[in-house]
């Protein structure tokens, strides 16, 4: 299978739009980073009011390796038996040289290894379709610009633990562990 590699561009010049290339994921969305473009008065403000709306969302927070960005789990939904995830990484503090990038995981096949929720004294990694390939975006980067509302966004699919359990952790490649978040039942 061919790497899917997708580049999401945010745009607050007017509106928001999305921009992206490569296959679009198994969400029928479009993962991979995200940066913002224009710098005047007006895409600041829209800047801001993005980045506000963004943090009523967040069930539970993470920080990054790099100490530029944060995971933030705006979705812990678990249906039918699976457990879907979703997060968004906010920049922190503007980068010293202007724009940073950094990889997350570059290989879907690590990924899976390195990518567990975490229920109890159990372990749940992601889900496979049926190539083998993990169910989540088959690599990570987040690009943190300066001025920009997010850096990047992430999703994945697990085995959905027992309805009794109520909390779990996650562990993302590069980002420390993301402890207590709360799950939602559809």
């Amino acid at each position: 299978m061919a790497s899917r590699s997708v580049w999401v561009v945010l745009s607050l010049g007017s509106a928001l739009a999305l921009a992206a290339c490569g296959e679009k994921s198994a969400e029928g969305g479009a993962p991979g980073a995200v940066a913002a473009a224009g710098a005047g008065p007006e895409a600041k403000a829209q800047a801001e009011d993005v980045r506000a709306a963004a943090k009523e969302s967040v069930i539970a927070r993470g920080m990054t390796s790099h100490g530029t960005a944060e995971a933030q789990v705006v979705e812990a939904v678990r249906q039918n038996g699976i457990l879907t995830l979703k997060i968004r990484f906010g920049p922190v503090r503007a980068p010293g040289g202007g724009t940073d990038f950094h990889t997350l995981y570059g290989n879907p096949k690590k990924a899976q290894e390195e990518i567990a929720v975490v229920a109890g004294d159990r372990k749940y990694f992601l889900l496979t379709d049926a190539d083998g390939m993990p169910l989540t975006p088959p690599d990570m980067m987040v690009k943190v610009t300066k001025d920009a509302p997010l850096a990047g966004t992430w999703w994945g699919k697990f085995p959905a633990p027992p309805a009794e359990i109520k909390t779990v952790s996650l562990t993302l490649p590069e980002v420390e562990a993301i402890e207590n978040i709360p799950l939602s039942d559809r």
